[in-house]
């Protein structure tokens, strides 16, 4: 094993990451809104409160466009006492992560020293930064994409909790960014070719993909409908216009 696919080399990209994104923080404390949300944010804040009061329905009603797992991470950073400015420095640590786990991801591509560099390049990359800072789910999407993409990559035919594992992850990024579902094809793809190469049961893979899917994404679809009438999160016409601008 070579110094760049070493865990020292993983600690180094992840260090790196940490000190840029804290460094942020630290200068964007003395911005003049530092203190007050806006837009995304504040609909996130007021969802979280939501969670934490037990009026969630209501918290949503204005604001049914998100998945529920980014304010879900929030309330518990509420419930643990922690102000906004807690869950920024839980999310430069989420951020330095994701660097880490492309990193990872790249050595099963790539070598060594290129792997290394994806990673250092991921740490240092502007908007990876900025967005780390801003109090939207951006920061966690990446994380659990780039979490899915490893274990993905995995080397050898899909294990069965590798397979499960998959299928939680993409359910978790599912109820984060409820868009993503559409990944789901590509992923079965992926395990089920992965599987037939290592000679492994291509259908035991897709319904244990299948089954971590489910489960992790059951409780989101049940408070979907219960609230909203549909399995995802939907606003139709109107937002479709306003996130093509």
């Amino acid at each position: 094993m070579t110094w760049t696919s070493s865990r020292a080399a993983s600690v180094a990209v992840f260090v790196l990451a940490l000190a840029l994104r804290l460094l942020l923080l630290h200068e964007a404390r003395l911005a003049p809104y530092a203190d007050s949300l806006v837009l995304d944010a504040e609909e996130y804040q007021m969802l979280a409160r939501g969670l934490v009061s037990g009026d969630w329905a209501q918290a949503s009603e204005d604001t049914y466009v998100h998945g529920m797992l980014y304010p879900a991470l929030w309330a518990v950073v509420m419930l643990m006492g922690g102000t906004p400015w807690a869950m920024c420095f839980l999310q430069a640590v989420l951020g330095a992560a994701t660097c880490v786990l492309l990193q990872r991801a790249a050595l099963r591509l790539m070598p060594p020293a290129t792997a290394l560099a994806c990673g250092l390049l991921a740490a240092v990359y502007w908007p990876f930064v900025l967005y780390s800072s801003q109090l939207m789910a951006t920061t966690l999407v990446l994380l659990l994409t780039t979490a899915l993409l490893a274990l993905m990559l995995r080397p050898g035919a899909p294990s069965a909790s590798g397979s499960l594992a998959a299928g939680l992850v993409l359910a978790l990024l599912t109820s984060t960014r409820a868009n993503t579902a559409l990944l789901a094809p590509v992923v079965l793809w992926w395990l089920v070719r992965t599987a037939r190469t290592g000679g492994r049961s291509s259908w035991q893979v897709g319904a244990l993909l299948a089954a971590g899917f489910v489960v992790g994404l059951t409780p989101f679809v049940a408070y979907n409908w219960s609230v909203q009438g549909t399995a995802v999160p939907f606003e139709g016409a109107w937002s479709f216009y306003m996130g093509n601008n």
